[in-house]
């Protein structure tokens, strides 16, 4: 067979697939629709972090004695127990004691290493693990979902896994990726890029350390006002009011990321020099009125036997004048299941500058 008559061929074909391509439709990737923007003006979901385990009933105690139930429920877990993996049990427990009080988890997950270590593989059975239990837990069905926190206060030097953007988003992107390839996509897990509020002028800014738009579903900002004096020392020790405790802080994530809701994932504030009291409402207003934040969750946490300062509003029997009013004002909402934070598509907020 000549070159020539190759050549007749090949311009045949080559003719007869442009004609056939030019009368189809025209296939184009797209991307996943977005939901429906959250207008997060005027009202705030509220939470707390309980010191019990399995906390169905004290989240149910707290949310009688208040009169408004806790749209969030903050706990810590980590996918290793002492030397060994966690059990189905010690992970599906828990974010079903949370759900049944009729609270969404927020579950922030930590490894005690380093974030060059969890990049590297070394830890992805354990993380494998637990999205299996994850897994377990959510095919119960029920609307059942939760937001996961990877790696929180990653620009903190107080978690081991501190301080290295390069590798602390390399490690994250392991825990989307266990999630989403076991088919669990946004309508069951929401992901929250979870660093602290204040970070030391010396290191990197919290900009440095953020994943990208498509593994943030919303940003989880620690921020607490520590009052002043003794146990802590540093330019954030000192009493703040809402703009300056945390404020600052929505104008910093406003810059690289103003279109995402915002959960204040850990606040609290201290009882020296001012008025704690009066602090309480008169943030969840502010918080309330901010065009990202959707969510708080209060840090109900007494951490004096370790050397810093009890934070509770409640004590398991009573709640502090403070966290009534706040809980009380009609900005203050409870919703389950959550269901407008897990509707498919990309979460936005409307009303935030860009």
């Amino acid at each position: 067979m000549t070159s020539k008559y190759l050549t007749s061929i090949h311009t045949l074909f080559a003719t007869l697939f442009i004609t056939v391509a030019a009368t189809l439709p025209a296939v184009v990737p797209t991307a996943a629709a977005a939901a429906e923007p959250i207008d997060a003006e005027g009202w705030v979901y509220s939470g707390i972090y309980s010191e019990a385990w399995a906390p169905a009933d004290d989240l149910s105690a707290v949310s009688a004695e208040v009169g408004k139930s806790m749209a969030i429920a903050g706990t810590f877990y980590s996918p290793y127990n002492g030397d060994v993996l966690q059990s189905a049990y010690n992970t599906t427990t828990p974010l079903e004691s949370m759900w049944s009080a009729g609270s969404t988890p927020f579950v922030n997950i930590e490894i005690l290493d380093s974030a060059a270590s969890i990049a590297a593989g070394n830890h992805d059975g354990a993380i494998d693990n637990w999205a299996n239990h994850v897994s377990t837990w959510l095919a119960n069905g029920g609307g059942r979902s939760l937001i996961v926190a990877p790696l929180q206060e990653m620009n903190g030097d107080w978690v081991p896994y501190g301080l290295d953007p390069a590798n602390f988003k390399l490690a994250y992107a392991k825990f989307v990726n266990a999630i989403r390839s076991r088919g669990l996509d946004e309508t069951k897990v929401r992901f929250a890029f979870a660093p602290n509020g204040w970070t030391d002028p010396a290191d990197p800014p919290i900009s440095a350390y953020y994943p990208g738009h498509s593994s943030v579903d919303f940003i989880g900002i620690s921020a607490y006002n520590f009052g002043t004096g003794a146990p802590y020392n540093g330019p954030w020790a000192q009493w703040e009011e809402a703009p300056q405790a945390i404020g600052q802080y929505l104008d910093i994530l406003r810059t690289f990321a103003p279109n995402k809701p915002y959960i204040i994932a850990q606040t609290a504030s201290a009882t020296v020099v001012g008025d704690r009291e009066a602090w309480l409402p008169a943030t969840y207003q502010y918080l309330a009125d901010d065009p990202n934040v959707v969510g708080l969750v209060y840090f109900n946490k007494d951490k004096a036997n370790q050397g810093e300062i009890d934070w509770r509003v409640w004590d398991g029997a009573s709640a502090s004048s403070g966290f009534h009013a706040a809980s009380g004002l009609p900005s203050t909402r409870h919703e389950w299941p959550l269901t407008s934070f897990f509707a498919p598509g990309e979460l936005t907020v409307v009303g935030a500058s860009p």
